[in-house]
């Protein structure tokens, strides 16, 4: 998010370049184990700081947050910081470059997924937020919630109708739900490169409960 947080570990051999305001490069370091890193014996004059990226990782958002300490001081687009003076026996610590490795979308949002018994089976409805290379979904259920007693109540997947920009609402009705029997299901998204994603109803959807009535005769 841009801000220095507790617990949040520095990223070490990042190299760091210091420049004199007229572009004169002054000396080169590499950040330290903790992420930390030091310019020391410079004279007094104006500078600004050059950050080069490890592979896999980008830079944070700048000036985020009202500790100018705390924040990340790096313009993403040059990888530098603005320009600033030292004054004779000046120290300044406050300068961070906040970077971090980018999260890769997830294939599927999935806002709601449930089940509800009905007289003749399990009605399945699900709603998603967005799809993105979305095949189509199936359907795996079980009568425990160890997933590895599941299995699979068709082959061929219902097609995706939803978009990266936008999602869906589908349902399914599993006629072959007994109503003396509880049941485990899971929702399989299937990505147009094989992939699969998986999504469990946390809920057992539960046996069926029926009243007997019995006649009383009296005498």
């Amino acid at each position: 998010n841009g801000i220095a947080e507790s617990g949040e570990e520095g990223v070490s051999g990042v190299t760091v370049r210091l420049y004199r305001a007229d572009g004169t490069l002054v000396d080169t370091v590499v950040t330290d184990s903790n992420g930390r890193y030091l310019f020391t014996n410079l004279p007094p004059g104006s500078y600004y700081l050059e950050f080069e990226l490890p592979g896999g990782w980008v830079f944070s958002p700048p000036m985020q947050g009202g500790d100018r300490g705390q924040d990340s001081d790096v313009d993403p687009n040059t990888q530098r910081t603005a320009i600033f003076t030292l004054g004779y026996s000046a120290t300044d610590l406050s300068w961070w470059a906040g970077i971090h490795q980018p999260v890769p979308p997830t294939a599927i949002t999935l806002l709601s997924f449930t089940a509800e018994r009905q007289n003749n089976g399990v009605l399945l409805r699900w709603v998603t937020g967005s799809e993105r290379d979305t095949l189509g979904f199936v359907i795996l259920r079980s009568t425990s919630d160890n997933r590895a007693d599941a299995v699979q109540l068709f082959t061929t997947p219902i097609p995706a109708r939803g978009s990266a920009g936008g999602g869906e609402s589908y349902q399914w009705f599993d006629r072959t739900a007994r109503p003396d029997v509880s049941y485990h299901y899971w929702l399989v998204e299937i990505e147009a490169g094989g992939g699969r994603n998986e999504f469990a109803l946390h809920s057992p959807v539960l046996q069926s409960i029926y009243r007997l009535l019995i006649p009383v005769i009296l005498r």
